[in-house]
């Protein structure tokens, strides 16, 4: 070998090793963890549902579909699910909320945060002092003129302007804010008075009906079941959730990083299909939602769990 190219070589190679050793002293100063692709990103509380990779997963021959539903339990009862379209039904609903708030709102300043159509706003004007109903969905108001004491507002600083609050309403919102959830709860407290309420209902994504999906595919857990890229192939797009596998940690650790207390708690528990201990379905709902890391009967509690109800005050 010629003794000039020889040399280069050697040169380049120092180079190489030097370049390489600078490289692992950046990242041994970064705080970063490097996980395999199997492997949950997050393994704190508000860790999102990861699943195992497409090669370990139990494969499902989505062209059997139809079949494979015939025997799947229902997630709702269909009498039970609310009609979007109907004035009627998202009336008594609104009722039916109204009937489970904590405290009684008679004379209260009110902010209903996520008010979605606008009936539960309605339906506590006609009992509270005020009440501003806040989201950032313009198509959700409907014609509620007739409500003197209801403000709509769009705008937080609007919010901002006709608080603080005596009483403020979070009814299955913080699972679907696509901002941080964190931050949604911090600003409830900020706008809440020093002696004020909050109640919040959610919705866990791995509860039967966690998925949203019961409006157009009935089926109980087939969200934690199939996969994302498994129900659009069958031509279903999941509505944004956050998607936490360990629901309960992951709001009480948001609230009291908000400043929150828990005064109450009330957990909506429903008895678990036997379908769904079955090893062949609790086993792909463990992959799929759990990435392998978490035993049957842990999942089974947690899948119990439908909805969660607090009622929080300033810490």
């Amino acid at each position: 070998m010629d003794k000039k190219f020889h040399e280069k070589l050697v040169d380049l190679k120092a180079q190489v090793e030097q370049l390489g050793s600078s490289i692992n002293q950046i990242i041994s100063s970064l705080d970063v963890t490097i996980t395999s692709k199997d492997e949950p990103v997050n393994k704190n509380p508000r860790a999102y549902a990861n699943s195992l990779s497409d090669n370990k997963l139990i494969p499902i021959d989505l062209t059997q579909i139809e079949t494979m539903l015939l025997g799947w339990p229902r997630a709702v009862d269909p009498a039970l699910i609310t009609d979007q379209n109907d004035e009627d039904s998202l009336q008594y609903r609104a009722l039916q909320i109204l009937s489970i708030m904590p405290i009684s709102i008679k004379d209260l300043n009110v902010l209903d945060i996520g008010c979605g159509t606008g009936h539960l706003a309605v339906e506590m004007s006609y009992q509270a002092k005020s009440v501003v109903a806040y989201d950032v969905d313009t198509k959700a108001y409907g014609d509620f003129s007739q409500s003197t004491n209801l403000t709509f507002a769009q705008d937080i600083e609007q919010v901002q302007q006709n608080g603080p609050y005596d009483f403020i309403v979070m009814y299955d919102v913080l699972d679907h804010a696509k901002g941080d959830p964190l931050d949604l709860l911090k600003t409830a407290q900020q706008l809440i008075k020093q002696d004020g309420t909050i109640f919040l209902r959610t919705h866990p994504w791995v509860s039967n009906t966690g998925g949203h999906l019961y409006e157009t595919m009935n089926y109980g857990f087939l969200h934690l079941y199939l996969t994302p890229y498994e129900m659009s192939k069958l031509g279903y797009k999941l509505p944004y959730n956050i998607k936490a596998t360990r629901p309960m940690a992951m709001y009480e650790d948001w609230i009291n990083r908000a400043g929150l207390k828990i005064e109450s708690r009330t957990i909506k528990a429903q008895p678990i299909n036997d379908f769904f201990k079955k090893e062949a379905v609790i086993n792909r709902i463990i992959q799929v939602t759990w990435a392998d890391k978490i035993q049957p009967d842990q999942a089974l509690k947690i899948l119990k769990n439908d909805t969660i109800d607090y009622v929080l005050k300033n810490a």
